[in-house]
C-alpha cells in the first residue's frame, strides 16, 4: 500500500527504493504488479511488458477493472515510448472500449484525441536514430533564451528549439514544407497553456540530422506558424525537439556552458536518478523529485514540493500574481517565488 501510495504522488525513486528492499516479502502478484510500474518509470519497457502478461495470465480472476485499465495505461506508454504505433494504438483502443466508466470525461477525451496520433502512424515505420561517432555541439540561444540545436534535413538547416519537457516534436506548417515532411491526413486537438485548442496535424520526417547523428522516421505535431509565434518579444519558433527524440540517443550530456554532447559509449551510472511519467523526465536532486525541462527559463516547483515545505516557504515568502506562458499565451497564478538551491 505504501509503494503503491508513492507512486501514485509521482515519488518514483521512493517507491523503487522501497520495492527494493522488500520484494522478498512480498507475494509474487505484488512484485508482478508493482513492478510493472516501476519498470515503466525507469525506462525497462519490455520488462513492464513481460509483468502485464505475466500478471494478466496468472492472476486474471485477482484483477477488478480498475487494475486492468491501470495496466493497460502502462501497456501504452511502453508501447508509444518503444516507437510501436500499432500496440500503442490496440491499448488506447482497449481503453476506450472497456473502461470509459473509470475516467473524467476530458480524460476519456484525451485518449480519443490521442488514439488519432497512433491511428495515423500504426502502418508507418518505427523511429530509428544512428550514432556514428561522438558529437559536440555548442547550443545556441534564442530570443525566448531557449537553448537550440541545428537541425537538418541533409540539405537545409534551421534552429529548434532543445526541449526535455515537450511530449512531442513540434514544428510550424513552413518547416514541414521546407524539410519535405509527409503530412498525415489526421487533425488532433492540442490544448496551449491558455486552454486554448490548436488543431494540429501529424508529420514525418524521413531522414533529419544533428551533425552526424542520422534519426530516421522522426513524428512531429505540425502547427500553423502562427500558433507557434511568440508576440511579446516578436519571436517565431520553427521547431521544437521533444523528448522522444531526445531519449531514442540513449545518453545525452549537457554542460553549464550549454554544451550538447551525445557519446558513443553509453556511461554506467551506479544509481539512475531520472525517471519518466509517461514522456516527462523526473530527475531526484537531494532527495527531492523535479520535472527536468530544458523548454523552461525558469524553475516552477509544483504542489509536492510547496506541501514538504510549506511551514517554511509561507514564513519566509508572499504569495504574488507569477506571469508564465509560450507560444499559445500567457497566464497569471498566484504563487511564490522562492530562493532555491538544489
Amino acid at each position: 500500500d505504501l509503494i503503491d501510495s508513492l507512486l501514485k504522488e509521482k515519488q518514483f525513486f521512493a517507491a523503487r527504493d522501497l520495492l527494493h528492499a522488500n520484494k522478498e516479502r512480498l507475494s509474487p502478484f505484488h512484485q508482478l504488479k508493482l513492478g510493472a510500474e516501476i519498470d515503466n518509470v525507469f525506462n525497462q519497457l519490455e520488462a513492464s511488458n513481460s509483468k502485464i502478461d505475466g500478471l494478466i495470465q496468472g492472476y486474471g480472476d485477482q484483477l477488478n477493472d480498475s487494475v486492468l485499465y491501470h495496466l493497460m495505461d502502462i501497456r501504452h506508454s511502453n508501447s508509444a515510448r518503444l516507437f510501436d504505433y500499432q500496440k500503442a494504438l490496440e491499448s488506447v483502443n482497449e481503453i476506450i472500449a472497456k473502461y470509459p466508466h473509470l475516467m473524467p470525461e476530458h480524460e476519456l477525451a484525451d485518449y480519443k484525441n490521442t488514439r488519432i496520433i497512433w491511428q495515423a502512424l500504426a502502418g508507418q515505420p518505427k523511429q530509428e536514430v544512428l550514432i556514428k561517432e561522438k558529437v559536440v555541439i555548442r547550443m545556441t540561444r534564442d530570443k525566448a533564451r531557449l537553448t537550440n540545436l541545428p537541425i537538418s534535413n541533409g540539405a537545409d538547416s534551421l534552429g529548434f528549439i532543445f526541449d526535455t519537457g515537450a511530449n512531442i516534436s513540434t514544428v510550424t506548417e513552413s518547416t514541414a514544407a521546407r524539410f519535405g515532411m509527409t503530412l498525415m491526413d489526421s487533425v488532433i486537438d492540442v490544448t496551449s497553456i491558455t486552454g486554448q485548442k490548436i488543431k494540429s496535424r501529424i508529420a514525418i520526417c524521413k531522414d533529419l540530422y544533428i551533425r552526424s547523428i542520422h534519426v530516421k522516421n522522426a513524428v512531429f505535431l505540425v502547427f500553423p506558424d502562427a500558433a507557434l509565434y511568440i508576440p511579446q518579444i516578436d519571436f517565431q519558433i520553427n521547431g521544437i525537439l521533444g523528448f522522444p527524440v531526445i531519449s531514442a540517443m540513449g545518453e545525452v550530456q549537457l554542460s553549464r556552458k550549454d554544451e550538447f554532447v551525445v557519446p558513443l559509449q553509453h556511461s554506467t551510472p551506479i544509481r539512475y536518478n531520472m525517471a519518466l511519467d509517461f514522456l516527462t523526465p523526473v530527475i531526484e536532486i537531494a532527495g527531492d523529485s523535479y520535472t527536468f525541462d530544458t523548454g523552461a527559463t525558469s524553475t516552477m516547483l509544483y504542489l509536492p514540493y510547496f506541501q514538504k515545505y510549506k511551514k517554511t516557504i509561507i514564513g519566509k515568502y508572499k504569495e504574488k500574481p507569477l506571469s508564465f506562458g509560450g507560444a499559445g499565451g500567457s497566464i497569471t497564478k498566484k504563487g511564490y517565488s522562492v530562493d532555491f538551491k538544489a
